[in-house]
């Protein structure tokens, strides 16, 4: 049967199977619909929608989300030089443990919201806070192919899927942080008090220089923090977002022990780390959690 036009913007024709194709013309190029119709005007209609979606701007492609969430993932990735390094280290994880093997084989459009929800519900159940980091990530992917136009909307729309529900962490009394203090050994004293009075996290201690330390006025600058990647490499950069790069304070019980603290085990060079080890460089933070303990 020959094809029958359709308004000028593709035809439909009956195939020996008895079932109906829609054909469209597309940027210089012939194109079958994704898939056959049961009737005429099942086709017809498919074309319909598709003219009415190309002339508001809308329409993708049906043939690019047969590209697989494996090959997407990936050159996503691979395009993304504004990641640190420990981002990336956390997304490739992420990827290769949870997200790839889960859809890496799947075609974008076959990603439904029903099989993420199923995903999402399995992982979550046993590691929370991991499903929430992959779910994030998974929903920055479809929402990037979604701008690519590469799938026509996201199949993430679990509400509160991606926030980390974590339990409370039980925040230690005075006589508790006096305590641990007077047990670990006095080289370390100061990273306890940075950390219980100045709130600083484990990476930003080791992070300090001396430069950074203003005794005159009782602050310090945040400018750097030492970060362990998930292969076991480490690195120091500067803090993941602005906001991270701050001055504090330091309340005047601490004071006295940083003066100290400089005088006896830092170098006079402007560049010396606060927590440093024999060679000079900054102490490892296995070492500083292995002497809190």
């Amino acid at each position: 049967m020959p094809a029958v036009p359709h308004r000028h913007f593709g035809s439909v024709r009956k195939l020996p199977s008895g079932r109906w194709q829609a054909r469209y013309e597309h940027d210089g190029t012939y194109r079958s619909a994704p898939t056959t119709f049961k009737t005429k005007a099942d086709a017809q209609a498919w074309l319909s929608e598709a003219e009415t979606d190309l002339r508001r701007g809308s329409w993708v492609d049906p043939k690019a989300g047969h590209v697989t969430f494996a090959r997407y993932a990936e050159s996503w990735l691979e395009h993304r030089p504004d990641l640190r390094a420990s981002t990336r280290a956390k997304y490739r994880r992420l990827l290769d443990q949870h997200l790839l093997p889960a859809f890496g084989h799947a075609a974008m459009a076959a990603v439904q919201p029903s099989v993420v929800r199923g995903w999402w519900g399995k992982l979550s159940a046993s590691a929370p806070v991991t499903a929430a980091g992959a779910y994030r990530l998974l929903a920055t992917i479809c929402n990037t192919a979604v701008a690519d136009q590469v799938i026509t909307r996201s199949p993430c729309i679990i509400k509160g899927a991606g926030r980390e529900r974590s339990p409370e962490r039980p925040t230690a009394s005075v006589a508790e942080v006096t305590a641990a203090i007077e047990a670990v050994p006095e080289h370390y004293r100061l990273a306890l008090l940075l950390a219980a009075w100045c709130q600083l996290r484990r990476g930003e201690i080791l992070g300090l220089q001396r430069r950074d330390i203003d005794e005159l006025h009782g602050e310090l600058r945040v400018e750097r923090a030492f970060v362990v990647h998930s292969d076991g490499t480490h690195a120091v950069g500067a803090p993941k977002t602005d906001a991270g790069r701050r001055t504090v304070a330091i309340p005047e019980n601490v004071m006295p022990l940083l003066s100290a603290h400089l005088a006896d085990n830092v170098k006079a060079k402007p560049d010396a780390w606060i927590f440093a080890g024999e060679d000079g460089k900054p102490v490892m933070p296995r070492t500083l959690s292995r002497v809190w303990g």
